[in-house]
Protein backbone atom coordinates (compact mmCIF):
# COMPACT_ATOMS: atom_id res chain seq x y z
CA UNK A 1 0.00 0.00 0.00
CA UNK A 2 1.27 3.14 -0.92
CA UNK A 3 2.09 6.57 1.41
CA UNK A 4 -1.79 7.72 0.48
CA UNK A 5 -3.00 4.36 1.29
CA UNK A 6 -1.94 4.29 4.40
CA UNK A 7 -2.80 7.41 5.30
CA UNK A 8 -6.40 7.10 4.08
CA UNK A 9 -6.90 3.66 5.72
CA UNK A 10 -5.37 5.73 8.99
CA UNK A 11 -8.20 8.73 8.61
CA UNK A 12 -10.81 6.32 8.08
CA UNK A 13 -10.12 4.92 11.40
CA UNK A 14 -9.56 7.59 13.26
CA UNK A 15 -12.87 8.87 11.86
CA UNK A 16 -14.48 5.58 12.83
CA UNK A 17 -12.82 5.88 16.72
CA UNK A 18 -13.96 9.65 16.90
CA UNK A 19 -17.28 9.48 15.36
CA UNK A 20 -18.31 6.21 17.70
CA UNK A 21 -17.36 8.48 20.30
CA UNK A 22 -14.59 6.20 21.73
CA UNK A 23 -11.49 8.05 20.78
CA UNK A 24 -9.84 8.13 24.30
CA UNK A 25 -10.59 4.70 25.03
CA UNK A 26 -8.77 3.81 21.32
CA UNK A 27 -6.35 6.33 22.77
CA UNK A 28 -5.72 4.18 26.12
CA UNK A 29 -5.82 0.97 24.67
CA UNK A 30 -3.29 1.84 22.26
CA UNK A 31 -0.99 3.24 25.27
CA UNK A 32 -1.48 0.05 27.21
CA UNK A 33 -0.72 -2.71 24.25
CA UNK A 34 2.46 0.00 23.57
CA UNK A 35 3.77 -0.13 27.08
CA UNK A 36 2.35 -3.69 27.38
CA UNK A 37 -0.14 -2.53 30.79
CA UNK A 38 -3.41 -1.53 31.94
CA UNK A 39 -2.49 1.50 33.79
CA UNK A 40 -4.23 3.71 30.71
CA UNK A 41 -7.80 4.38 30.96
CA UNK A 42 -9.95 7.18 29.37
CA UNK A 43 -9.45 9.89 31.15
CA UNK A 44 -5.41 9.41 31.15
CA UNK A 45 -5.37 8.83 27.59
CA UNK A 46 -7.83 12.01 26.88
CA UNK A 47 -4.78 13.97 28.83
CA UNK A 48 -2.18 12.76 26.59
CA UNK A 49 -3.59 13.24 23.73
CA UNK A 50 -3.50 17.18 24.71
CA UNK A 51 0.08 17.08 24.18
CA UNK A 52 0.51 15.18 20.91
CA UNK A 53 -2.18 17.34 19.55
CA UNK A 54 -0.57 20.13 20.71
CA UNK A 55 2.59 20.28 22.25
CA UNK A 56 5.58 21.69 19.97
CA UNK A 57 7.45 19.37 17.46
CA UNK A 58 10.46 18.08 19.76
CA UNK A 59 8.93 18.79 23.07
CA UNK A 60 11.11 16.65 25.43
CA UNK A 61 8.74 16.85 28.09
CA UNK A 62 5.95 14.87 25.77
CA UNK A 63 8.11 12.54 23.72
CA UNK A 64 8.05 9.49 25.40
CA UNK A 65 4.50 9.91 25.51
CA UNK A 66 3.84 10.33 21.44
CA UNK A 67 5.66 7.51 20.96
CA UNK A 68 2.59 4.83 21.29
CA UNK A 69 0.67 7.27 18.77
CA UNK A 70 3.51 7.51 16.61
CA UNK A 71 3.81 3.93 16.27
CA UNK A 72 0.12 3.60 15.69
CA UNK A 73 -0.72 6.26 13.54
CA UNK A 74 2.53 6.70 11.61
CA UNK A 75 0.94 8.84 8.72
CA UNK A 76 -1.28 10.88 10.67
CA UNK A 77 1.46 12.07 13.04
CA UNK A 78 3.82 13.21 9.84
CA UNK A 79 1.07 15.03 8.74
CA UNK A 80 0.59 16.58 12.33
CA UNK A 81 4.33 16.99 12.39
CA UNK A 82 3.99 19.43 8.72
CA UNK A 83 1.20 21.86 9.36
CA UNK A 84 3.61 22.24 13.10
CA UNK A 85 6.90 22.45 11.02
CA UNK A 86 8.09 26.14 11.14
CA UNK A 87 5.46 27.18 13.91
CA UNK A 88 4.32 24.28 16.47
CA UNK A 89 0.88 26.63 17.20
CA UNK A 90 -0.05 26.09 13.84
CA UNK A 91 -2.43 23.20 14.40
CA UNK A 92 -3.46 24.56 17.59
CA UNK A 93 -5.05 27.17 15.90
CA UNK A 94 -6.44 25.79 12.68
CA UNK A 95 -8.15 23.00 14.78
CA UNK A 96 -9.22 26.19 17.05
CA UNK A 97 -10.60 27.54 13.66
CA UNK A 98 -12.42 24.54 12.91
CA UNK A 99 -14.24 23.91 16.27
CA UNK A 100 -14.95 27.18 16.53
CA UNK A 101 -16.60 27.83 12.81
CA UNK A 102 -18.59 24.71 13.52
CA UNK A 103 -19.86 25.38 16.59
CA UNK A 104 -20.72 28.97 16.72
CA UNK A 105 -20.78 30.23 13.53
CA UNK A 106 -22.69 27.52 12.05
CA UNK A 107 -24.14 25.41 15.12
CA UNK A 108 -25.30 28.59 17.63
CA UNK A 109 -26.69 30.58 14.80
CA UNK A 110 -28.82 28.01 13.46
CA UNK A 111 -30.11 27.62 17.31
CA UNK A 112 -30.79 30.98 17.44
CA UNK A 113 -32.32 31.21 14.01
CA UNK A 114 -34.83 28.30 15.11
CA UNK A 115 -35.37 29.88 18.62
CA UNK A 116 -33.28 27.99 20.30
CA UNK A 117 -30.43 30.25 22.72
CA UNK A 118 -27.54 28.40 23.44
CA UNK A 119 -24.87 28.66 26.15
CA UNK A 120 -21.41 27.17 25.01
CA UNK A 121 -18.65 25.96 26.68
CA UNK A 122 -15.73 24.89 24.63
CA UNK A 123 -17.13 21.76 22.20
CA UNK A 124 -20.53 21.76 24.56
CA UNK A 125 -23.91 23.44 24.15
CA UNK A 126 -26.28 23.93 26.81
CA UNK A 127 -29.93 24.31 25.97
CA UNK A 128 -33.14 23.70 28.19
CA UNK A 129 -34.44 20.78 28.30
CA UNK A 130 -37.89 20.80 26.33
CA UNK A 131 -35.35 21.87 23.00
CA UNK A 132 -33.35 19.01 23.03
CA UNK A 133 -35.26 17.26 20.44
CA UNK A 134 -34.97 20.30 18.15
CA UNK A 135 -31.38 21.33 19.11
CA UNK A 136 -30.07 17.67 18.25
CA UNK A 137 -31.81 17.88 14.70
CA UNK A 138 -30.00 21.26 14.25
CA UNK A 139 -26.40 20.00 15.86
CA UNK A 140 -26.75 16.62 13.50
CA UNK A 141 -27.65 18.14 10.51
CA UNK A 142 -24.96 20.67 10.70
CA UNK A 143 -22.14 18.29 11.52
CA UNK A 144 -22.75 16.25 8.92
CA UNK A 145 -22.21 19.02 6.42
CA UNK A 146 -19.24 19.99 8.15
CA UNK A 147 -17.86 17.07 9.19
CA UNK A 148 -19.51 14.22 6.41
CA UNK A 149 -20.54 12.05 8.91
CA UNK A 150 -22.69 12.46 12.32
CA UNK A 151 -20.42 11.32 15.54
CA UNK A 152 -21.72 10.08 18.74
CA UNK A 153 -23.39 13.41 20.82
CA UNK A 154 -23.37 13.08 24.38
CA UNK A 155 -26.41 14.58 26.20
CA UNK A 156 -26.32 15.26 29.77
CA UNK A 157 -28.08 17.24 32.48
CA UNK A 158 -26.07 19.58 34.46
CA UNK A 159 -27.85 18.78 37.66
CA UNK A 160 -26.04 14.87 36.63
CA UNK A 161 -22.54 16.29 35.34
CA UNK A 162 -19.82 15.41 37.19
CA UNK A 163 -17.13 17.64 37.77
CA UNK A 164 -14.25 15.83 38.76
CA UNK A 165 -10.35 16.57 38.59
CA UNK A 166 -8.71 15.43 35.38
CA UNK A 167 -5.41 13.28 35.32
CA UNK A 168 -2.42 15.94 35.01
CA UNK A 169 -0.70 15.05 32.05
CA UNK A 170 2.44 15.74 33.53
CA UNK A 171 1.58 13.13 35.99
CA UNK A 172 1.06 10.81 33.26
CA UNK A 173 3.89 11.30 31.37
CA UNK A 174 6.24 11.13 34.44
CA UNK A 175 4.76 8.05 35.24
CA UNK A 176 5.25 6.99 31.48
CA UNK A 177 9.17 8.09 32.06
CA UNK A 178 9.88 6.48 35.61
CA UNK A 179 7.86 3.13 35.65
CA UNK A 180 6.71 2.09 32.02
CA UNK A 181 9.98 3.15 30.04
CA UNK A 182 12.02 1.06 32.81
CA UNK A 183 10.59 -1.67 32.02
CA UNK A 184 10.94 -2.30 28.81
CA UNK A 185 14.58 -1.64 28.59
Amino acid sequence: MDGVGKLRKEIEEYRYHTSTGNWCEHLADIYNDYYNTNEFDREKAKSLWMPIAYSTINSKDYASSKKAFKKKYKCISKVMYSIKKGNYKRLVQLLQKVESDIFIDRICKELIEVGITPLTIHDSIIIPKNELQKSREVLERVLVEALGFSPTVKTESLRELEFSLKPEVHDIVNYINKHINKRSQ
